[in-house]
């Protein structure tokens, strides 16, 4: 998960190509938002976000992880500052992550992600 959200700062589509899973049907949610398969979300999400904000910064804390068998499901709270190139203006969203996992050959791959956030509440 850490090396997804470098991926993230970075607009570096390489952590997500080496963790998720690309399969047909798959889908990436983000606040109302979502991409269809793992080119779509690298390149119409990671990618430009690179562009449309500076000084990205993303952490994922308080990561809870939990395994049935050969699937396992994350949940963690997100915290996103950012500057919106185009403005200056400063971003802040804080909420929720889940991850979704399948075992995959030798490794636990992303099947699919659901992110939720909002600016915070005082």
């Amino acid at each position: 998960m850490a090396d997804v959200a470098g991926g993230w700062e970075t607009a570096d589509g390489a952590p997500f190509e080496r963790h998720y899973l690309d399969f047909a049907g798959v889908r990436y949610v983000e606040s109302g938002g979502q991409n269809e398969g793992l080119r779509d979300l690298i390149d119409h999400h990671v990618v430009p976000e690179g562009d449309s904000l500076s000084s990205l910064k993303l952490s994922i804390t308080d990561i809870e992880v939990h395994f049935e068998g050969a699937f396992s499901w994350a949940i963690g709270s997100v915290e996103l500052n950012a500057t919106i190139a185009s403005s200056g203006d400063e971003l802040h969203r804080t909420g929720y992550e889940t991850f979704l996992f399948r075992w995959v050959g030798d490794a636990w791959k992303v099947v699919h992600t659901h992110s939720s956030t909002r600016v915070p509440r005082r």
